[in-house]
This record gives structure tokens, C-alpha cells and sequence, in this order.
């Protein structure tokens, strides 16, 4: 019989190996970046009435340096047993100085820095305190270190951590950061840290971000779209469990609603708690309240979710995230005391403001009436997307299917007949599938959801990816599940002009309406496939220019031109070139969709496309003087 041998990892094995357990996966690479400014907020705010964290990230975007204006990190000193805290802080999981504390810390386990150090190719810690420059320097994932100490010559009052650091790509599938989702994480953690002012800087360029309160955030972010008043009271604290904990709450009705939660200065990306608190104490408090109207039909989960906007942030002395990754929090107290809170705000919402109140009730009204009336589509919608697409009565008729799915297959998604014709030439029917656009797409920002869910294209593609519907946090169209998807990725062809730009526009809306997930995994592309095609004389060479300004600033230095050809659209590209530029993967030309491109390109057509005029009127008010130079 074999001897089994029991085998304890170091901390740094604990790390590289099991990250996922830390981090959730070593696809989160964005993880190590927020332990570092949760760190520098929880030194400003529990030392200092004010600070500055400044984030820079390096051209090649794969250096970030995090500088903090708290006391500095102690890593000189020693424990009473003669170890360095550099060791105790870098190089040794659960271990710090924030276990007996009853204040409101985001970070608490003791782990991050350490996976972090481990985890990266360099780490460096410059640390300013009691007149001394403390430096500890890592590489090699932690393997090499080295710590020197010297007298800081300068400003005798400055005080504070810078840490640096590149992530080791033998640990993460990317190591390179977009500087929208950089910037995006800084944003958030100012949200709720008053007490600070964060800087992100790249490429010389400078973004400043502090709130006086969360509802400066929910107004910028809302934008004037709210259908009621954007109401909240002050905090309320509970002491309950021997724990601490203060909710406040920003709450309004909207079309497109916007809902976030955070705890302790973590922005959650998943549903929790917290959600489930405010949304259930919003529909126990209402029904309640008009339980005695006439006609009144009692609301469900489902019409406060697509109705009400909101901001939760809670602090706790005893924060319980659902894991390391912070993604949320599974806690049942804190539901309990939301809906407690929720009840007290709805109650003085009415008594202060009660036009408002019935603006906001009158609005949830609405969309439960629409949600009624949409369940028997919503049912037969279930269906129609859980059946086989193969089979004879469930098929799509523009779709020219490809023979292997999965993974690695392909679906282009074009603008017309001729655009569709052009690729099925071209394409390798293997693992390459074409579904054909009669035009432009539905526009879902403007469109209400029985429109959406009419609408035979949208329908169509979501027969042919075959994950489901991921539209909101509702689960009344069944669950998305990303791993069913027959395609591993989408891929967007449409004309080189402002009309093929815009139908782009409208399906990369449309999928992250209906397939956030997709979107979010980095599975949707756009095909650049060229509006020019030059050939030179005695040459095979091939020149592609893809816009007007391409062709403007480099055709004047070509020489031996045998000719230039402008394609009016994908119907006239020939079939090589279509394969050259579009379907073989190693020679095509295609851009990867971002989370935060999308979410950029939602808010314009949201701006100049969707219901309410005001965002319009705004832009046009603010930027209009960059495109005339005159007005009469």
C-alpha cells in the first residue's frame, strides 16, 4: 500500500499556487491594485482629517506606482520576537495591525500585499517616516529581496508609502492594465472615502476624483434622468452582534437604472446582501404604505429592480466580504438592518416630499404594469431560447452555420446580404459562422423591453449564442451561462463609414444589454476591414488604408502606385482580401471590445439616442462650440 506523504505549502507557495483562493483567479489580476489603495485609505482615514493617493501607471501599462500621504508604512521596526515588519507585512499571509480595531477598514485579513508580492516580478516599497527613507525591493516573486534605510534629506513634514510593483505573467493570464478600468477603480474608491482625494495619472494626462458624498457620485452618475426625487436621510447606525455598523443610502426612480453597493469602500460587482436589503425593504416599505390604495397591486422584487436607482454604503467594524475578492457580501445581517433603514428613509421620503413620493411610486407602477404585461412573452421567450437551435422548427433562416462550436468558433455578425455574402466566401465553414443584419439594429437604450424582446434580430442572436439572457439582475428569462455559448467569440463586420460605425455601435449595446458576461469576458470584436486597397507597381504588396485619415496622412508618400481602390462597402470586398483582413487569424485586422469602451459607447447613445432629452440638450450646450467655429 502506498504511503501517503503530507506536505504543507510555504507562504509564498500558498500564493502562486492556490491564487486562486486569494484573488478568486488568476484572471483577476486587477485585484492586487485595490489591496494596495484600500491599504492607503484606511491610513488617511483613520490618522489624518485629509490625503492624497496618487496612481500612476506606465506607458507600456504595466507598472503601477500607488503614493499615499499617511504616516508611512513602520516596515523598519521589529516585533518583539526581533522579526522585521517588512517580513510580517510582505512576506507572511495573515499578518498586520488591524485584527483588534472596531473601526471601518477595508482591508482586515492581512493577505494582500503578501499575495501581491509574491505574485508580481518586482515589488517595491519606499516608505517616509520619522525623518527616514525605508526601502524594501522584491523581485522575482519574492525570492530576492533587499531593505535599506537612510536619512531623507527633504521636506522634514512629508510622510507617507509609495509601492510599485509588475505582475509576474508565469501567475496571470494578463498583466497589462487598461487605463479606463485603472481609472475606473480609482473613481470608485473615492466614492466613499471623503477624507481623500485620489489622482490617477497616464500618459501625462491627470484624472482628479473626490466626493464630499455619495450623492455628488449618484448625481453625476444619473445625470438627470431620475423620474422623482433623489432622496436620502442621514445615516443610521445599529449596534447589533457586538458590531458596528452605519448605513446610508441614496435612492431614486429612473429608465435605465443604476444600482451600486459598498462596504468599507468596496464597490461590489455582484449582488449580495445589500442589494437584496434595499430592494426587499423598498417593496416591503411601499406595500405597506399603499396596501390600502384602491386598485393598488402589490409590488414585486422584480418591478423595484427595474425601476430604482441606487447607492448603498455601508461601514463595519466586523465587515464580512463573501470571499478575498470582495466581489460582495452573503451576510444576513446586513439585510435585516437595510431594510429596517430602507423603511425609516421611504417613511420621512413621503412625509417631506410627498409629490416626489408619488412620482417615485407612480414610476415603479409603470414598469410593473409593462412587467405583466410582458410575462407571457417573457415565458414563451424562455422557451424559444432553451430549445436546440438545430432543430427544423427552431432554425434561423440568415444564419450560415459553421460545422464545430465552442470555444474557438467564430460568429460574424454583418450589415446586409451583400456584406454577409462577401464573408461566407471568404470564411473557413469549420469553425466560422455568418448571421446577416437586415440594417440597423434595435436601439434597446431607447426601446422599451416588449420592443426588445419582440425584436426578431435580437431574438435571433440569442437563439444562435445559445447562453441565454443575462438583462439585468432578473431572472425571469432563465439564467445566462456563458460555458453553454456555441461561439467563443462575436465578431462585428459592418461598412467602413459613419452608418456601419453606428450599426457597430447599436449591436455592442444591444449584447451588453442581453449578455453582459460576454461583453465582459472579452469575447466581442470589431472587424476593421479597409475602405481603401492599393496596389503597387512590380510588386505583390497589398496596402490597406481603413479610414480617410489613414489614407490622407500616408498616400502622399507612396511611390509606384499602380492603383487605388475605394470600397463603398463590405459587398465589394473580393474574397482574398476579405480573408486576409478579416477571417485569417493571423494576418486579419480586429479590436477587441472593453468592458469600459462599452460602457462609454452605452452612455453616447444614451446621451444622443435614448428617451430623455436632457443629457442631449446638456452636451449640446457644453461641447457645441467645438464643431462651429462661427454662429451668427
Amino acid at each position: 500500500m502506498k504511503k501517503d506523504i503530507i506536505y504543507a505549502l510555504t507562504d509564498r507557495e500558498q500564493a502562486r499556487d492556490k491564487i486562486s483562493i486569494f484573488y478568486g483567479s488568476n484572471d483577476n489580476f486587477m485585484h492586487g491594485l485595490k489591496e494596495v489603495i484600500a491599504n492607503s485609505i484606511d491610513e488617511i482615514n483613520s490618522n489624518f482629517d485629509e490625503g492624497v493617493i496618487d496612481i500612476k501607471l506606465s506607458q507600456d501599462k504595466m507598472i503601477l506606482d500607488i503614493e499615499d500621504t499617511g504616516r508611512g508604512m513602520p516596515v523598519g521596526e521589529k516585533n518583539e520576537e526581533g522579526q522585521p515588519y517588512y517580513e510580517l507585512l510582505f512576506e507572511t499571509l495573515f499578518a498586520g495591525g488591524k485584527y483588534n480595531t472596531d473601526e471601518a477598514l477595508v482591508g482586515q485579513n492581512g493577505v494582500g500585499d503578501t499575495v501581491l508580492n509574491y505574485t508580481s516580478a518586482f515589488f517595491n516599497v519606499f516608505s517616509l517616516y520619522d525623518g527616514y527613507l525605508h526601502t524594501v525591493t522584491y523581485s522575482g516573486g519574492g525570492l530576492n529581496r533587499e531593505y535599506n534605510k537612510k536619512k531623507f534629506e527633504g521636506d522634514k513634514s512629508k510622510h507617507g508609502t509609495r509601492i510599485s510593483f509588475k505582475l509576474d505573467d508565469e501567475i496571470y493570464t494578463n498583466i497589462v492594465f487598461d487605463e479606463k478600468e485603472v481609472e475606473h477603480v480609482a473613481q470608485l474608491f473615492a466614492v466613499t472615502s471623503p477624507k481623500v482625494t485620489i489622482n490617477f495619472t497616464f500618459n501625462d494626462e491627470t484624472k482628479t476624483f473626490h466626493y464630499d458624498n455619495i450623492e455628488e457620485y449618484f448625481e453625476e452618475k444619473v445625470q438627470g434622468n431620475s423620474t422623482s426625487a433623489i432622496f436620502k436621510i442621514d445615516p443610521q447606525e445599529y449596534n447589533e452582534e457586538n458590531e458596528k455598523n452605519i448605513y446610508d443610502a441614496v435612492i431614486t426612480t429612473t429608465p435605465n437604472v443604476h444600482q451600486e453597493t459598498f462596504l468599507n469602500g468596496t464597490a461590489f460587482i455582484e449582488e449580495g446582501t445589500l442589494d437584496s436589503g434595499i430592494v426587499n425593504g423598498i417593496r416591503l416599505s411601499l406595500n405597506n404604505i399603499l396596501k390600502g390604495k384602491k386598485g393598488f397591486k402589490p409590488f414585486q422584487n422584480s418591478d423595484i429592480q427595474d425601476s430604482v436607482s441606487y447607492i448603498v454604503n455601508l461601514k463595519s467594524s466586523k465587515a464580512e466580504f463573501a470571499n478575498q475578492t470582495k466581489f460582495t457580501t452573503h451576510k444576513k445581517l446586513y439585510e435585516r438592518q437595510l431594510k429596517k433603514y430602507i423603511d425609516i428613509v421611504i417613511n420621512a421620503f413621503m412625509n417631506e416630499n410627498r409629490r416626489g413620493f408619488d412620482k417615485f411610486v407612480k414610476h415603479i407602477e409603470e414598469v410593473q404594469k409593462a412587467n405583466g404585461v410582458n410575462q407571457q412573452k417573457k415565458a414563451k421567450l424562455k422557451k424559444i431560447l432553451s430549445e436546440n437551435i438545430e432543430q427544423i422548427g427552431n432554425r434561423v433562416k440568415k444564419l450560415h452555420d459553421c460545422d464545430v462550436h465552442g470555444p474557438e468558433s467564430e460568429l460574424f455578425i454583418s450589415e446586409g446580404n451583400s456584406a454577409s455574402s462577401s464573408l461566407m466566401d471568404s470564411r473557413d465553414a469549420n469553425y466560422q459562422a455568418v448571421y446577416s443584419l437586415r440594417g440597423k439594429v434595435l436601439n434597446v437604450e431607447k426601446a422599451s423591453i416588449n420592443d426588445i424582446f419582440s425584436n426578431e434580430e435580437i431574438v435571433d442572436i440569442l437563439k444562435i449564442i445559445g447562453a441565454g439572457v443575462s438583462f439585468g439582475k432578473s431572472k425571469e428569462y432563465g439564467e445566462f451561462n456563458l460555458d453553454k455559448a456555441r461561439f467563443g467569440k462575436i465578431m462585428i463586420a459592418t461598412d467602413a463609414d459613419s452608418d456601419g460605425l453606428q450599426i457597430s455601435a447599436l449591436v455592442i449595446t444591444f449584447l451588453n444589454k442581453l449578455m453582459k458576461p460576454f461583453v465582459d469576458a472579452g469575447r466581442v470584436y470589431i472587424v476593421k476591414t479597409p475602405l481603401y486597397i492599393i496596389h503597387l507597381n512590380g510588386s505583390d504588396e497589398v496596402i490597406y488604408y481603413h479610414t480617410e485619415r489613414e489614407k490622407e496622412e500616408n498616400f502622399k508618400n507612396l511611390k509606384n502606385v499602380r492603383s487605388i481602390s475605394r470600397l463603398k462597402g463590405l459587398g465589394e470586398v473580393d474574397a482574398e482580401t476579405m480573408n486576409a483582413t478579416a477571417m485569417n487569424s493571423e494576418t486579419r485586422n480586429i479590436i477587441q471590445v472593453t468592458k469600459r469602451e462599452v460602457e462609454e459607447a452605452e452612455e453616447q447613445i444614451q446621451n444622443w439616442m435614448g428617451k430623455d432629452v436632457t443629457p442631449r440638450k446638456l452636451n449640446i450646450d457644453e461641447n457645441l462650440y467645438k464643431y462651429i467655429d462661427e454662429l451668427d
